[in-house]
């Protein structure tokens, strides 16, 4: 296989290993795997958007903005749709959301705000807007200080950080948040830059990438456990130095058990598939819990057994739904940037 079609498997790899992750994440109680989970999963995925970022390719802001627009906000805004009728006509009726004295005007008020406004059934989508800014920040970063944009992604990173303490409401869109997302995108594009993970994939073997999976698994437990939880969406971080530190150890976890997981087909069409995966993954899981709930309670508990089967159920049903719509949709979604 050519290394361009390695890479692209293993980055695909990489985001099916993080979305499912992501999935689990919304089930499980327990406060161990929760603080483990959250001290990569969403970086990762800043990472990757970073890593496959550039600036060769559109040269010109212009086509740029449009691809983002394109990939992104169009997406956003069809999730939005696509929730808030689901809401509208089914969710508000049934449930917990029954006892919600939320107008109809309320969520979509949310959804244009984004961060802390988004309503329970908008807020996975949290992400993609402050993806679509952390994007736009960094390409300006690139055409105006070149080989410093790191460097202010940096100090960016920094007064991120501390607006997250001292702030006190939250900005449109994550922009927030977006402000220390952009060392994650930005150390993506770098790396790539400097072909460090094609060398990586070139010359080390599975036995050696193994050993080094373990050694960072072991680093990402002991720094996100001194941490303690973070969350990007609530903009709590913890210890700085910490936070970023435990970040990549887990990030090059997973990028190397995506080059041992090679041509694994599962993971590769999850991670094609995440941005529909995030957007819908809530309501699937509220959906199987409500039935779970009157089949059999203990698998609606919140405990591992029932995490790990809401989330291979969720991930099935959701593959096979996304599966559908792209098989016989006569709207080709992958064109407007869903993958």
């Amino acid at each position: 296989m050519a290394m361009n079609q390695k890479r692209i498997a293993w980055i695909d790899t990489a985001k099916g290993i993080g979305i499912s992750l992501v999935v689990f994440g919304h089930d499980t109680l327990s406060i161990p795997l929760l603080t483990f989970i959250y001290s990569f999963h969403i970086p990762l995925f800043f990472f990757l958007s970073g890593y496959l970022f550039s600036t060769k390719k559109y040269p010109k802001f212009g086509p740029f903005l449009m691809r983002k627009v394109q990939t992104l906000v169009i997406p956003y805004f069809l999730f939005v749709l696509i929730l808030y009728l689901y809401w509208v006509f089914v969710a508000r009726h049934f449930g917990a959301q029954t006892e919600n004295n939320v107008s109809l005007l309320q969520p979509l008020w949310g959804a244009l705000y984004g961060s802390n406004k988004l309503t329970d059934i908008f807020v996975a989508l949290w992400f993609i807007n402050c993806l679509f800014l952390t994007s736009l920040i960094f390409y300006w970063f690139k055409r105006i200080f070149k080989n410093y944009a790191i460097i202010i992604a940096l100090i960016l990173s920094i007064i991120g950080f501390w607006l997250s303490r001292h702030l006190s409401f939250r900005l449109p869109w994550s922009l927030d948040t977006a402000m220390l997302a952009i060392l994650f995108y930005g150390a993506g594009h770098e790396i790539k830059q400097a072909e460090i993970l094609k060398k990586i994939s070139q010359h080390l073997s599975k036995y050696r990438l193994i050993i080094y999976s373990l050694i960072f698994l072991g680093f990402n437990l002991l720094l996100s456990r001194l941490n303690g939880r973070v969350d990007m969406f609530t903009n709590y971080y913890g210890n700085y130095f910490l936070f970023y530190l435990a970040a990549f150890a887990g990030i090059i976890l997973i990028v190397f058990v995506a080059m041992l997981l090679d041509k694994n087909r599962l993971l590769e069409f999850l991670g094609q598939n995440s941005l529909y995966i995030f957007a819908f993954h809530p309501v699937a899981l509220g959906i199987l819990k409500f039935i779970f709930s009157h089949l059999y309670s203990p698998l609606a508990e919140g405990n591992l057994m029932s995490a790990v089967t809401l989330t291979l159920t969720c991930l099935l049903g959701l593959g096979i739904l996304i599966y559908a719509i792209r098989k016989w949709m006569p709207l080709n979604l992958q064109k407007i940037g869903f993958s």
